[in-house]
This record gives structure tokens, C-alpha cells and sequence, in this order.
């Protein structure tokens, strides 16, 4: 029996964990960020069609997708060798000690997943025996993040050896999602209220990209982004 088709999201997060490199020219360390390879939903991502000149302008690299956690930025994104690739360039060390904890558990290969979140421009479904995917033919690059991994024994007492601090620990070792973002629809008399919310935080989230665009990595520490990262939480918590 064929698989039920899924709903198109708006915005598509995908997860690949890629082997870990120095970078080869200057610091940093190369990613793939993006392949061509059908992932677990069944979909395939046409690594010709990046469209990455907005991303390009403000490469600011994130852990989890969370605009509280900018680590540092991005360069060198471009498509080469049927993959989309990048250099992650983490922030100087003594910048914050979760940075440093972060840095010093890429450096053991304990990190080594990347995110990518982009908005789906063309696109077209195909249907096999057992599955039903989407074939990305052009997307636009909205933002890419350095992302937690899974716990495992070896990997969790590696870490205990760096000294890494159980708050860093319990971040980096939570189960992550690659699967898409769908705003849902609410059609009853919550709705009204429940897509205000959603309109309320999509304005905070506006104003915290902002915010990290003109401070970068400063904004960890900056006060107003904190402020109004703590109100999405609360919008958040409303929602559920």
C-alpha cells in the first residue's frame, strides 16, 4: 500500500550528521551541510537549487535552531561535489562557556550534525511502492545550525572526560527532530486567538533575527533579546 501523501510545510528543517574536518584553508571546521540523498521522510533535496544569496549576507550560525544560541557564523557556502557546503567558524575561544564546551566537543567528533531550515520554492511529490516524498527542486536557505545529537554511553563519557557541564550536556545529548514545521490551522473559536499568538511570535522572532544581525555573537548577553526570547517561551507554553 502506497504511503499517505504529507502535508506541504511552509518551512522544511533536515538534518544530516556528515564527517567532521578541519577547515582547509584558515579556521574553522568544513560541513556538509546538505546532500542529495533521499532522507527518512523520502525526500530529495536538488542540490542545484540553493538560492543562498540572502543567507549570505547574514551567515549567522546557531545551536538548535535557537536564536538564544548564536555560535558563531558561516562561510564559504556554496555548492560543490553534488553538496551543499560551508565552513562553520565558531567564535573565539573565552567568547561564552558554552561556546567553548561546544567548540571542544566538534573538536572530539561528538558534534557533528548540522540543520539546515529553508523555505521550499519548487517542488513536485513522486509516489513509489512504500513511499511518498517531496523532490525539492529549488529552496531558499533561511538558516543553519550546528544541532544536538541523540545520548549514547560512549559519546556521553567522552564528554564527562572534557569536563563538559551537565547543563551543556543535557542540551547537546537531547533527541532532535528533523521532520517539517507546519503552522498548524485552528478552525474553532480559539482559532482567532490561537493565530494572534502565532502572528505575536512570528513579529518577536522578526525582531530577534534583527536584533542578531546587528550584534551578532554580542547577542548571547544583549538584554532586549533575552527579554524577548522569554516571551516567545510564554507563547510557546500557551500554545501547547
Amino acid at each position: 500500500m502506497a504511503a499517505p501523501q504529507r502535508e506541504m510545510p511552509k518551512t522544511v528543517i533536515k538534518t544530516i550528521e556528515t564527517k567532521v574536518e578541519k577547515a582547509k584553508s584558515g579556521k574553522g571546521y568544513d560541513f556538509v551541510l546538505s546532500d542529495a540523498s533521499v532522507d527518512r521522510y523520502g525526500d530529495i533535496i536538488k542540490t542545484d537549487g540553493w538560492v543562498l544569496e540572502n543567507f549570505q549576507k547574514n551567515p549567522i550560525a546557531l545551536f538548535n535552531h535557537s536564536a538564544m544560541l548564536p555560535i558563531g557564523s558561516w562561510s564559504g557556502i556554496e555548492v560543490k561535489d553534488q553538496a551543499l557546503r560551508g565552513t562553520l567558524q565558531l567564535a573565539a575561544d573565552g567568547t561564552s562557556d558554552r561556546i567553548d564546551e561546544i567548540k571542544a566537543l566538534v573538536e572530539a567528533g561528538i558534534l557533528r550534525s548540522v540543520s539546515v531550515g529553508f523555505t521550499p520554492i519548487a517542488y513536485k511529490s513522486y509516489q513509489s511502492e512504500d513511499t511518498y516524498g517531496y523532490i525539492y527542486e529549488k529552496q531558499e536557505l533561511i538558516e543553519c545550525s550546528l544541532v544536538s545529537i541523540p545520548a549514547n554511553p560512549n559519546a556521553v563519557m567522552l564528554a564527562k572526560k572534557l569536563n563538559i557541564s551537565d547543563e551543556t550536556q543535557q542540551m547537546v545529548f537531547r533527541r532532535g527532530s528533523d521532520s517539517p514545521v507546519v503552522v498548524k490551522q485552528v478552525q474553532s473559536a480559539k482559532g482567532s486567538a490561537y493565530i494572534a499568538a502565532h502572528e505575536r511570535r512570528r513579529v518577536l522572532r522578526s525582531q530577534v533575527d534583527e536584533l542578531i544581525s546587528k550584534l551578532g555573537i554580542r547577542a548571547l548577553n544583549d538584554a532586549k533579546v533575552r527579554e524577548l526570547h522569554a516571551e516567545i517561551q510564554r507563547i510557546d507554553e500557551s500554545l501547547r
